[in-house]
């Protein structure tokens, strides 16, 4: 009896009854698959998850574009900054549950992230060096969650 396999990316799958002479081919394409929708920059090292980082210079009013990698490092671009209170961090598409980690390493400037639009962070978050906030998407009602903060 073969069943169906749907990817969180939305790709299908047929798996074959063992035995079956697509079997093997099948087994591979989605194991594959399966470790391809890693997140993006994320990469298996060994035994280990690493996680490349997205680097990104911000200026008041924009946003943090969530490209796939669970880490996110900024700096400002020479002052304090305070983030798009629509959409302080764009939103995953097809990602629920997400985990994102946002520090500021800029040893100067402060980096606010408002508590506005797609966010629910707990009154807001102003980092300055070295702090930083750990969040989590919730498509069900379409927002980044705070899980904790270290600021």
């Amino acid at each position: 009896m073969s069943y169906q396999k749907t990817t969180p990316s939305g790709d299908v799958f047929i798996v074959p009854e063992r035995g079956d002479p697509d079997w093997g081919a099948n087994a591979t394409a989605i194991l594959d698959r399966s470790l391809d929708s890693l997140q993006s920059g994320d990469l298996l090292s060994g035994s280990e998850l690493v996680i490349t980082p997205l680097n990104l210079t911000v200026s008041n009013g924009d946003h943090i574009n969530e490209t796939g990698s669970s880490l996110v490092v900024i700096k400002t671009n020479g002052q304090d900054v305070t983030l798009d209170a629509v959409a302080p961090i764009t939103s995953p598409v097809g990602r629920d549950g997400k985990l994102l980690e946002i520090i500021n390493v800029d040893n100067t400037f402060l980096v606010t992230i408002p508590d506005a639009g797609n966010t629910n962070i707990n009154g807001g978050v102003t980092l300055g060096y070295m702090q930083s906030i750990t969040v989590r998407w919730l498509g069900v009602v379409s927002m980044w969650s705070e899980v904790a903060r270290n600021n």
